[in-house]
């Protein structure tokens, strides 16, 4: 008997599900041909299993080995029991069954929308739309899950259980926001205190599916176009709040305060006016000092004069001696006539006369004055 027992696996290995299929929600074995006896049956860590015979769930086996018999599975050996006697089979050495894995794992970010248009409030305003969102959800109850999904469908499929459970959630949803008046901008912007509420009142779905809704994010409404400006003002309001939260949230954030207990814009500004006298320093030192170049230079080049014209500068700018009797002052148009004419240059370089009678300037070769006609000579 123990020999049988350590080759038996190789004529009837035990029945269990591959690594890919441990990640999906719901997975059903496909036994060939119906359930032996006595076979041992394998349930990984974080899953359940459940056997159904034809559209009623049977039993449920947590994680480990089991071995399949009257006292691991006495719903399903009952039913067989019952199904062989009706045709005239004393024992039973296999059973009708089908077999599904369920995983108690999370799932994350499933589309959802409500079954019908709910209504909205804003102020005294009303607004019906569709709900649509992202929901996350988790098997509590898999005997429950099974038995609501096996009551309409005589195989269960994956595509069968995202679907049913994903109705009962909208129809439950729809209902709970029918019997309570949600404003609408606390819909949109996904207020905490809505979804909370939400979460509570569709824990019924544990006791009607075993599945528990962990979260749920409302991301767009769909509603008719006569409804478009109520939803823009909505969306606006909010986007004003959150501005002005903001703003506060700033606005009480503490100042950081370095050594000395100056603020970091104190610090700045101490070391800008520090910067710029230093600047201003520095540039009132460079002019000194090239003041003081100039005046070096000069004095390194003695002023070159001719020695008559310094002579009659010198004189000129000697004062007068008060006890010395001074001439009288002679005619000046008088004195010029009987003077010569003189020779000058211009600024151009140009040689002119001055008419001695009236002051003008002439050309160097005229020998009458072009003004008052007087000879020049």
């Amino acid at each position: 008997m123990k020999f049988f027992e350590k080759i038996k696996h190789l004529f009837f290995p035990p029945i269990k599900t591959d690594k890919a299929e441990e990640e999906k929600l719901i997975t059903r074995y496909r036994l060939r041909g119906d359930l032996r006896i006595g076979s041992d049956i394998i349930v990984s860590d974080g899953h359940w299993l459940v056997t159904t015979f034809y559209n009623r769930a049977c039993d449920v086996l947590e994680s480990g080995t089991v071995r399949v018999n009257d006292k691991t599975m006495p719903c399903l050996y009952k039913l067989n029991q019952k199904r062989a006697l009706k045709k005239g089979q004393e024992s039973l050495k296999t059973l009708k069954a089908d077999l599904y894995f369920i995983s108690d794992k999370e799932v994350r970010d499933v589309f959802f929308s409500t079954s019908e248009k709910c209504p909205l409030f804003m102020d005294k305003e009303r607004l019906v739309a569709k709900i649509l969102g992202q929901l996350s959800f988790k098997v509590v109850d898999a005997y429950r899950l099974v038995s609501h999904l096996i009551r309409d469908h005589r195989t269960i499929h994956l595509y069968t259980a995202y679907r049913e459970i994903l109705i009962a959630v909208s129809e439950a949803l729809t209902s709970i926001i029918y019997g309570g008046q949600y404003p609408l901008a606390s819909v949109i912007k996904n207020n905490p205190d809505t979804i909370k509420d939400w979460l509570e009142k569709l824990h019924i779905l544990e006791e009607t599916i075993g599945v528990k809704i962990t979260g749920i994010e409302v991301y767009d409404l769909s509603t008719s176009k006569k409804y478009y400006p109520l939803l823009e003002d909505a969306r606006v309001g909010i986007r004003v709040e959150e501005e002005l939260m903001r703003e506060a949230e700033k606005a009480l954030e503490p100042v950081p305060v370095f050594a000395g207990g100056q603020s970091s814009d104190v610090k700045n500004e101490t070391e800008e006016n520090s910067h710029k006298v230093e600047s201003d320093h520095t540039i009132h030192t460079e002019e000194q000092n090239a003041i003081k170049a100039i005046e070096e230079s000069s004095q390194n080049f003695a002023p070159i004069f001719h020695e008559d014209i310094t002579s009659s500068m010198q004189e000129q700018d000697a004062p007068h001696i008060l006890d010395e009797p001074q001439e009288p002052a002679q005619d000046t148009k008088k004195s010029a006539s009987n003077a010569e004419p003189l020779d000058n240059i211009d600024a151009d370089h140009h040689l002119y006369k001055i008419c001695a009678s009236c002051g003008a300037k002439n050309d160097a070769n005229a020998t009458i004055c072009t003004t008052c006609g007087s000879e020049m000579t």
